[in-house]
């Protein structure tokens, strides 16, 4: 009897220290530096926040955490590369909660599972949509606003984030609700459509306080009416829809993060204790609330039960509004052409050398039909530089007897 315990006793030792042993094996976490995708176009609403919580966070977990902007395909292309990331992390994706589920319920095939292909980490802010006007547009309120709608139906041009959105069904469903009819402009990034709203190339959007603010106290675009129950501290001048006579109008955003499936727990769990942190600071919060923002941390499990809300709720919204995207194959286009840009973009950035890269830009951008080709909003570079991607006008595309080479035209002054 006692010989068995001892052995018993001698396995458990060496089974401890064999779990021990690869305890200590394991690399301490972050290991190198992380990347923070934005799977929106700088300079929109994700943008400044992500670049408000990154370098606390590089200082907190002690590595560099880098921002990797990769717009376009309404998300999808940087959603989809972090689904392909390795689960260690080391790579972590800054979502509009309600555009990743809004994506699940009118996008089919995507590349990803909405839900199994994620672990949710932590959100970290909400907001209520406003909507906003070119100062031409002769409307002080929004019964003033609804009225000229109904007189010029298909008059009045609206900019959204990619097709199927928040922002293109908070629109829809608006003008639903009051009986008018705007033209859509489908853009990658809400800088990209705040860009022509400023300049009157579109009279009208909604859009989150972060995006917009600054234009509206240089007195370069007006705001008349707020989605949500109150005022925001921001904008405290701006009635809500309540007030302005459209009672139950809500667009409400969530800000928060994910991780690839197959996170480790403890690895999840220190990423959102660091943004619990991050959100209680005096600082954080004071900067929050002045761009219109309001500070909301949730853990993983509280982020899932949203993601769930929200996707009834939703679904709802979309079958009521009987929104659906007009032709799924102009999305499949378009996914098409950001693949096109990001080649091209690699290419202009190694001096147009990149092996195989360039002609892979051109063989993509050639492909494109001439619907493809024309009115599709480029993404920003990180010096502010922004321009449409027009194939014909952009590339110079010539043969074989070049090597296949595709560069940008002179004059296209490239600065990202």
């Amino acid at each position: 009897m006692s010989a068995s315990r001892g052995i018993l006793g001698g396995l458990m030792a060496v089974l401890l220290a064999v779990f021990a042993a690869a305890a200590l094996a394991q690399p301490a976490y972050p290991s190198k530096p992380v990347r923070f995708i934005v799977p929106y176009a700088a300079g929109g609403s994700v943008d400044p926040l992500v670049r408000l919580f990154t370098p606390k966070l590089s200082e907190s977990l002690g590595q560099q955490v880098v921002v990797d902007i990769r717009p376009g395909g309404n998300t999808i292309i940087g959603t989809d590369a972090l689904a392909k990331s390795p689960p260690d992390g080391h790579t972590i994706l800054a979502t509009v909660v309600t555009n990743h589920v809004i994506n699940a319920l009118l996008i089919p095939n995507l590349p990803f599972d909405s839900v199994k292909d994620f672990t949710p980490v932590a959100t970290v802010s909400n907001t209520d949509y406003v909507l906003v006007l070119h100062p031409s547009v002769p409307a002080r309120n929004l019964k003033e606003f609804i009225a000229l709608a109904k007189s010029k139906p298909g008059q009045l041009n609206y900019g959204s984030v990619g097709s199927g959105g928040i922002s293109q069904l908070g629109n829809e469903h608006f003008s639903m609700l009051v009986g008018i009819k705007m033209q859509r402009v489908p853009y990658k990034g809400s800088a990209l459509a705040l860009i022509d709203l400023v300049a009157g190339q579109l009279q009208a959007g909604f859009y989150t306080p972060i995006s917009f603010i600054q234009y509206m106290r240089s007195g370069r675009l007006k705001a008349i009416a707020v989605s949500g129950n109150n005022r925001l501290q921001a904008l405290p001048e701006v009635p809500t829809f309540t007030e302005a006579g459209l009672p139950g109008f809500e667009m409400r955003v969530t800000y928060g993060v994910l991780a690839p499936a197959g996170t480790a727990k403890p690895i999840i769990d220190k990423l959102s204790g660091e943004f619990a942190k991050i959100v209680a600071l005096p600082e954080t919060r004071e900067r929050l609330s002045g761009q219109g923002m309001v500070p909301f941390y949730t853990g993983p499990d509280a982020m899932a039960a949203l993601m769930k809300t929200d996707t009834v709720k939703y679904a709802q919204v979309i079958k009521a509004a009987n929104i659906k995207l007009e032709n799924y194959k102009r999305l499949g286009a378009a996914l098409k052409q950001d693949h096109a840009y990001e080649l091209a973009q690699n290419s202009w950035r190694s001096g147009g050398h990149a092996a195989g890269g360039s002609v892979a830009a051109r063989r993509a951008c050639a492909n494109l039909s001439d619907e493809d080709h024309t009115h599709r909003p480029a993404v920003s570079g990180r010096h502010g530089f922004r321009r449409p991607l027009d194939c014909a006008k952009t590339f110079a595309c010539v043969g074989p007897a070049s090597g296949g080479r595709s560069a940008p035209r002179r004059g296209w002054a490239h600065r990202s």
